[in-house]
């Protein structure tokens, strides 16, 4: 497995992937996403010194997706992460989060790296452990659901 940064031409497999409707259910934001709104998000994030958008490829194939997002004054550099509907229960998700760490890492970024992950999203939560991050907190609630929180 690879990966690559995402750029501007990645806005649609971006828009798929984020309108997946497992990976709604999973979200903070549970609700659809409309072309002109991902359009609007993605150009300005993409640009976005604060954001670090990576997309992970296996022979050829696009695997999946992960972003992180710096957040200085929280110290912590946020996690989300997606994968293809046709790659999933394949171990990609712990591959991804500890390929992504290692770039994290060489690019000289030191803020902690926190994913938050839905109670019942049992195979984030499996990917997250297996990639070595510690289990901080407990049902968090985020819009009313609960959460739990991960870092490395």
């Amino acid at each position: 497995m690879k990966l690559r940064a995402a750029s501007i031409e990645d806005m649609m497999l971006y828009f798929t992937w984020a309108n997946d409707p497992v990976v709604r259910q999973n979200s903070i934001n549970k609700s659809p996403i409309t072309l002109e709104n991902h359009i609007g998000w993605f150009s300005k994030k993409i640009e976005d010194h604060q954001t670090l958008f990576l997309i992970f490829e296996e022979d050829g194939s696009n695997i999946g997706q992960l972003r992180i997002d710096f957040d200085n004054e929280a110290g912590e550099a946020i996690i989300n992460f997606s994968i293809d509907e046709r790659e999933r229960g394949k171990g990609f998700g712990t591959k991804m989060l500890l390929l992504a760490h290692e770039h994290y890492q060489a690019l000289g970024f030191k803020l902690a790296f926190t994913g938050y992950v839905q109670l019942l999203n049992k195979a984030s939560s499996k990917a997250f452990e297996k990639s070595g991050f510690e289990l901080q907190k407990e049902h968090k609630l985020i819009n009313g659901d609960p959460y739990l929180e991960y870092r490395k």
